[in-house]
């Protein structure tokens, strides 16, 4: 199975389970949108978007049609999580507000510019 994960958004509220909003693409045929990342007591794990019915159960738009796909989709979508959140620390650590004016030495046989 193809599967292209785009992790829309990360959120970094404390006290929130919710971790992440992603949409994964199915062999470049199906659209799944509305997958979060949540913390659970035992660590991450993906939930299938869904409604509240009126009676009050929770119904899923989507499931994995059998346990390797669920486990398949649930690792994409931790694994672009994770790498996501590596992207956003880089990011943060490239951002020095008041980075340092670093000196270059020239060497001999380069000729400096005059400005």
């Amino acid at each position: 199975m193809d599967l292209k994960v785009k992790i829309n958004s990360i959120k970094n509220i404390e006290n929130n389970p919710v971790k992440a909003s992603a949409s994964v693409i199915l062999d470049n045929a199906f659209v799944i949108k509305g997958i979060t990342v949540k913390e659970g007591q035992y660590g991450l794990y993906t939930s299938m978007p869904g409604f509240k019915g009126k009676d009050g159960v929770f119904v899923q738009m989507f499931e994995p049609a059998n346990a390797d796909a669920k486990k398949e989709l649930n690792a994409a979508v931790l694994n672009a999580y994770e790498q996501a959140c590596k992207n956003l620390q880089t990011q943060n650590f490239k951002r020095d507000p008041a980075p340092e004016k670093a000196e270059v030495p020239v060497e001999e046989n380069e000729e400096e510019l005059e400005m």
